[in-house]
């Protein structure tokens, strides 16, 4: 439910706004997670934060100068708020507005609208799913922590009697060598205990500590488009989208390859009958949030098909073990991965219906040399 307007007074615009904002000014906004937005009384744009780009999808360049009311169609009611913050000297906080990016997107927001005097209005706004994201994000964090945990000392229980199964296989095997009639039972024993050891350690996630280094992301991103050039029929097109500006990360690249390459053949499989199309891309997102910290820069490995969708039943819970919605999967495919990019320090967020998967791999940027 929305609620309603609140408004409090402000002082007078005594003066026409001044020119940008200064340096000190500026490297405070820039620092912000909220998008500020600083507009003229004749709702023209004078500056927007690294916040508002993203969140307007547009950067400072092209939205400087612009009128409100084209940059934001549709959004009639936010015209009347500033109109109204211009001619009464009022500010405005609204909660749960849906605000419409374009004729395609929308997004609720916190927003709060302020007269300052001598500066103009401002318009600062918080996107109300991120923050959910971010909260659902932690919380499934915690919970797969706690079912790594549970599984790795099942998985111990489980490997000690494993071991014994397939040394008394094994002294069988040497005690039959005169009836090779029996000996394809003591071989169904000993690949049966080493299946089963090998689903128990896929299960654990990673056995050995991420060795991190400087990598680019599209060493990654090359490395899986190979892989994939060598799997995929011909009726499935591939497409590959790199941002050059992308900076480096910090991981291991071949756990990252890794969990690139599983969540890469999952949209090839998802396309398998009908075909269609495959997009990796990689961008840069700034003032993005993992676990508990703001990073400033962050890189983003997306993967995206256009195939059937994940069923809407499964999509809670498809980075648990063992949950699969294919006949002959395994199941543990997305939680390596998810367990592989944890391990890295980064998440990753997904989105699917019908027609449209995307899986998106964020990394915090490394540190500049100089930082």
């Amino acid at each position: 439910m929305e609620l309603p307007i609140v408004m409090s007074h402000k002082a007078r615009i005594t003066a026409k706004p001044t020119a940008p904002v200064n340096a000190s000014s500026r490297n405070l906004l820039d620092h912000l997670e909220s998008a500020v937005l600083w507009v003229s009384p004749t709702l023209e744009l004078l500056y927007v934060n690294p916040a508002a780009e993203m969140l307007l999808e547009r950067s400072l360049n092209r939205l400087k100068g612009e009128s409100l009311k084209s940059i934001c169609p549709g959004n009639s009611e936010l015209v009347q708020m500033l109109e109204k913050a211009s001619d009464t000297e009022l500010s405005v906080t609204r909660r749960n507005y849906r605000l419409k990016i374009n004729s395609n997107q929308a997004i609720k927001v916190n927003l709060t609208v302020n007269s300052i005097s001598q500066v103009g209005i401002v318009v600062e706004m918080q996107r109300i799913d991120r923050a959910r994201d971010i909260d659902n994000e932690f919380k499934l964090q915690k919970e797969q922590e706690a079912i790594r945990g549970l599984i790795r000392g099942l998985a111990h229980e489980i490997k000690n009697p494993l071991g014994g199964i397939r040394g008394a296989a094994q002294l069988l095997q040497s005690e039959l060598a005169d009836q090779p009639e029996l000996l394809e039972y003591t071989d169904v024993l000993i690949k049966e205990t080493d299946r089963l050891k090998s689903l128990i350690d896929q299960m654990s996630g990673p056995r050995r500590q991420p060795q991190k280094q400087r990598v680019n992301i599209h060493e990654i991103s090359e490395r899986v488009r190979k892989l994939l050039a060598a799997e995929a029929p011909d009726s499935i097109r591939i497409r590959f989208v790199y941002d050059p500006s992308a900076p480096e990360v910090v991981a291991d690249k071949d756990q990252l390859i890794q969990a690139t390459l599983n969540l890469a053949r999952n949209a090839l499989e998802s396309l398998e009958e009908t075909g269609g199309d495959l997009v990796i891309s990689t961008s840069v997102v700034r003032k993005f949030t993992i676990g508990n910290t703001l990073h400033p820069l962050a890189v983003s490995l997306k993967i995206e098909d256009n195939g059937p969708g994940i069923p809407e039943s499964l999509q809670p819970q498809i980075f648990f073990p063992m949950v699969t919605g294919k006949a002959t999967g395994t199941g543990l495919g997305l939680p390596t991965s998810r367990s592989l990019v944890d391990a890295q320090g980064g998440i990753i967020q997904f989105k699917s219906r019908p027609g449209h998967t995307e899986f998106e791999i964020l990394l915090p940027a490394a540190p500049q040399d100089h930082e």
